[in-house]
């Protein structure tokens, strides 16, 4: 990406200055060094994640154009999406096909490989949108993955919700209504008896 020389230095000397001690019985121990990584919560990890995910959205787009994977197609000649990221969460849409699903376990092996960045299964789920439950099940059992919700939240905003229902937009409206209930009344000026 062209960063010039001065500014990775100063990213690494941050990664590679991290330390910790552990608290035995309330008193902490030795500092010791991170041999590898940030740490959690580190403000730098979000920007860092998007650049080292830069190279995985071209990774999905060259894997697009070579027919290698196809992402979802919005309709009316919408564009084509592969890959949706944020701070350090990752959407990867595609066809549902078991020839899909391989070649995505390929492609995110492959960005593994090439980035020492790890893939935490885990927290990774399977969820197929217009798919009968048993295709579901079936693909996830041959990729090793486990099944999802269609309805779940991200970034705070359901996905795959009817969202023309009000009751789907209930939770966003009340995290608003409160916050703008803590500017309204820190905007108030409260008047005084003459």
């Amino acid at each position: 990406m062209h960063f010039p020389g001065k500014w990775r230095r100063w990213v690494m000397g941050l990664v590679e200055s991290a330390k910790s001690s552990v608290l035995v019985n309330g008193a902490p121990t030795f500092e010791f060094k991170y041999s590898k990584g940030i740490r959690q919560g580190d403000l730098m990890l979000p920007f860092l994640f998007l650049i080292g995910m830069d190279a995985f959205s071209v990774m999905m787009k060259k894997a697009i154009a070579e027919g290698i994977f196809k992402g979802f197609v919005a309709p009316n000649g919408g564009p084509s999406v592969s890959c949706l990221l944020f701070a350090n969460d990752s959407l990867i849409l595609g066809e549902w096909s078991d020839s899909s699903a391989t070649n995505l376990l390929r492609l995110l092996r492959c960005f593994n490989i090439m980035s020492s960045l790890n893939i935490n299964y885990n927290n990774s789920s399977l969820i197929g949108v217009g798919v009968n439950e048993m295709e579901v099940v079936s693909m996830a059992n041959k990729i090793n993955r486990r099944i999802g919700k269609t309805s779940f939240l991200n970034i705070g905003l359901k996905v795959g919700a009817n969202m023309n229902r009000i009751s789907c937009w209930q939770p966003t409206i009340d995290v608003f209504d409160s916050r703008l209930a803590t500017w309204k009344a820190s905007s108030l000026s409260l008047g005084e008896d003459s």
